[in-house]
């Protein structure tokens, strides 16, 4: 278990060459996450049955043909999520009534959710979003014990496809916990390391929006600084990206399989003339 952007513009990833993960998960995503995000901006935004919620107010939106090879495409990816999912949180020994109830009170002491404000009702929330999924009580308060979405690298990096001038650009190399971001709901609070400016930020999530392909954005703001600084984590199968707002610039996170960097978009950016690495996100 251990081992392991700007609002509108949620996807933004700056300073990745042409064949980087992300490129590649644009060409696999970029007609859903495009949808999603001009569904969001819009206010209505698609539930996993690929329906519209506007104003309270679930209705079947009509499929075309196209819609429906994406769909079952997107079937898939999000069977991967909820496998990955319950690969790490799911306990084929169910819990004794003690365990169960030493759960509830460590939940009690380390989440402060007014929204989910005990542990049967997180759990759930989770099974709603994961109905194929069963949740160890212990293994989710262990996880949501954990303050971090991300830590320093402890492994290896030369894996992630990256150049040598990009591997000192003012990357700092992370290990992220894709189950982490999976369990957090509205209201919940998460600490962001950000290595460059020596400092952990405080998130907390206002909304979480699901994704067609059956990954999700978590939506939220900064909640130790004087002005309102956004923040989303979008989390896909295998893939998890971050767009931060910080008083001292822009920072942006990618990581595959909880393998990454996060950096500022300031450092990443680069211009000779007309040309630039940046990649454009999909929707803009």
């Amino acid at each position: 278990m251990n081992k392991f952007l700007r609002p509108v513009v949620v996807f933004a990833v700056i300073g990745l060459p042409t064949y980087s993960l992300f490129s590649y998960w644009q060409q696999q995503h970029s007609e859903a996450v495009s949808s999603a995000a001009n569904n969001f901006s819009s206010g209505k935004i698609a539930t996993s049955e690929g329906n519209e919620f506007n104003g309270g107010v679930v209705a079947p939106a009509p499929a075309s043909a196209k819609q429906i090879t994406q769909a079952n495409k997107n079937k898939s990816s999000a069977s991967k999520l909820e496998s990955n999912l319950g690969n790490r949180l799911s306990d084929k020994t169910e819990s004794s009534p003690t365990q169960l109830e030493e759960a509830r009170k460590r939940y009690n002491q380390v989440v402060t959710n007014n929204r989910y404000p005990t542990l049967d009702a997180r759990i759930t929330a989770l099974e709603a979003l994961y109905p194929q999924q069963s949740f160890s009580p212990n293994e989710l308060v262990d996880l949501l014990a954990e303050p971090n979405a991300w830590q320093p690298a402890t492994s290896s990096t030369q894996e992630l496809p990256l150049t040598p001038e990009q591997r000192n650009d003012g990357r700092k190399f992370i290990e992220l916990k894709p189950e982490r971001l999976l369990v957090m709901l509205p209201g919940d609070s998460l600490e962001l390391p950000i290595e460059q400016l020596g400092a952990n930020l405080q998130m907390k999530v206002d909304s979480r929006e699901a994704l067609p392909n059956g990954g999700f954005v978590l939506h939220g703001r900064l909640t130790n600084t004087d002005e309102v600084m956004r923040v989303t984590l979008t989390q896909t199968p295998g893939l998890s990206l971050a767009g931060i707002d910080t008083p001292n610039g822009h920072y942006v996170l990618q990581a595959n399989d909880g393998q990454g960097w996060i950096a500022s978009s300031d450092a990443l950016f680069k211009q000779e003339g007309r040309k630039t690495d940046m990649v454009v996100p999909p929707g803009s």
